[in-house]
């Protein structure tokens, strides 16, 4: 496949991501003929590049993941390179729709309360203006101990075996890994891998699957500012307001606790319900006014919240405008590849990515 060849396949994938129709055989239809396509390329082309198209050597087989992750890793390349990073910046999850058998099975999820509940998991960095800075393929709690595979080469998607993308490890790292999962979790070192090429002094917000005290000193220790919602599991020993307590009490009412090093500020805050809320940085003050639904009086009422809730709310909307642009024009078509509908979804960022730099 030459450069050419792959730049008319991006363009009828773009093309029909803008203009859908019933079948991909249907742009060259006679009676829904898209002459923009038909002039350009024929579908039995189209066909033969969608048949070819891969992304490394299929000689070795080393990790699951393989087929998909150098285009990974030349998405963050590139992305990263391209602009310099936002000062606020949020860290989440994000679900590639699947339900095919073909995938290995450490690869695909299931995740209840996400709208998307069957498919691929991916790690994802994120801008306020909803730029996606970097991704990582989540490829089971069993895989780790070991760092996401990163490159930084310029011809990262050059043909190549997998043994360039061989990740050597020694047993003091491995171990080194193991004790910071133990006290930081699968999720806190999530976190703490994808800030590994963050600016000292960024502003990292991120949900309470993250976030724990213990993420919050070691940000510090990192150089990092980070704002993050907190489970009650994960304070055991700090003597806040238990829900129950705070159900009782009138809507805007908080507490909070600053640990023995003045590291870290955990709030609890009513809202309609309790919300726990630390900080490295920031804390209650100054109190704000906040319009807030009541369900009760069925209007909007003014509520009093702390300045860290404020923050929250403001700068962890990055994956929200993300995910609703990328559902507005995703490419739609299957394929019995399992890691295409990856590639796809890569494409989609890279596009928007694209389009929020123009």
């Amino acid at each position: 496949m030459t450069d050419s060849d792959f730049y008319q396949l991006l363009g009828f994938l773009f093309y029909a991501s803008l203009i859908k129709l019933p079948s991909k055989g249907d742009y060259w239809s006679p009676l829904s003929l898209q002459e923009t396509v038909a002039n350009n390329i024929s579908r039995n082309r189209i066909d033969e590049l969608l048949r070819t198209l891969h992304f490394n050597n299929n000689v070795i087989n080393e990790t699951k993941c393989d087929k998909v992750q150098p285009l990974i890793d030349f998405f963050n390349e590139r992305c990263t390179a391209l602009v310099d990073q936002e000062e606020y910046i949020s860290i989440d999850e994000q679900m590639v729709s699947y339900k095919g058998k073909t995938a290995p099975s450490s690869l695909k999820q299931y995740m209840p309360n996400k709208p998307s509940k069957h498919g691929f998991k991916l790690w994802s960095k994120c801008g306020v203006s909803g730029y996606v800075y970097k991704i990582n393929l989540y490829t089971g709690a069993n895989k780790a101990v070991s760092k996401p595979i990163t490159t930084s080469s310029a011809d990262i998607l050059m043909r190549r075996t997998r043994l360039h993308n061989t990740l050597v490890v020694n047993n003091e790292e491995i171990e080194n890994r193991k004790q910071d999962i133990k006290r930081f979790g699968v999720s806190g070192m999530v976190v703490i891998d994808l800030v590994a090429d963050v600016p000292q002094g960024t502003k990292v917000f991120v949900n309470n699957y993250f976030g724990s005290v213990a993420l919050i000193k070691k940000m510090t220790e990192l150089g990092f500012d980070i704002v993050c919602t907190l489970r009650q599991n994960r304070i055991k020993h700090c003597p806040l307001p238990s829900e129950k307590q705070m159900n009782k009490m009138e809507r805007g009412s908080y507490d909070y606790r600053v640990t023995n090093d003045r590291q870290c500020i955990v709030v609890s805050w009513k809202d309609s319900k309790r919300v726990l809320i630390g900080s490295n940085y920031i804390g209650i003050d100054p109190i704000e006014q906040l319009l807030r639904w009541d369900k009760n009086q069925k209007k909007k009422i003014n509520t009093p919240t702390p300045q860290i809730i404020k923050q929250y709310n403001k700068h962890m909307g990055g994956f929200d405008k993300t995910d609703m642009l990328c559902s507005l024009h995703p490419i739609p078509f299957r394929s019995k590849k399992w890691y295409m509908r990856l590639v796809w979804r890569i494409f989609d960022l890279m596009l928007l990515n694209s389009w929020l730099l123009s």
